[in-house]
């Protein structure tokens, strides 16, 4: 509880920082020639999007890093080969086999792997 009261006022502070700076700079503009206070305002606002955008106050949590990443699957790769298979079989013989064939050696090794792997 104690931590939220001290976060809640240091962001108070960081937002009353905020506006009194910004309501500077729009003096700062209003108080330029006329002609030149468009190029000026751009010049401001990118140069704080410049800032902000290279400048991090909190690192992002990883979420990736707690969990592994998945291992490849043959079992998973042989089943849009079957599918390809059995449609170009009527089409083109050749191909249409040699893709389930391909399909069939990727399944078996893919269900065998499976078996033997330790966890």
């Amino acid at each position: 509880m104690a931590e939220d009261g001290h976060k809640t006022a240091t962001g108070q502070n960081v937002e009353n920082t905020i506006e009194y700076m910004s309501k500077e700079l729009s003096r700062l503009l209003n108080e330029s020639r006329t002609d030149g206070r468009s190029e000026l305002r751009d010049y401001a606002v990118s140069l704080l999007q410049g800032e902000t955008e290279t400048t991090q106050t909190e690192e992002p949590a990883r979420e990736d890093s707690a969990q592994p990443s998945t291992p490849f699957s043959p079992v998973a790769l042989s089943i849009p080969f079957l599918l390809i298979g059995i449609i170009l079989l009527p089409l083109f013989a050749p191909v249409g086999l040699l893709m389930l064939l391909l399909a069939i050696i990727m399944g078996v090794g893919g269900w065998l792997a499976l078996m033997f792997r330790r966890k």
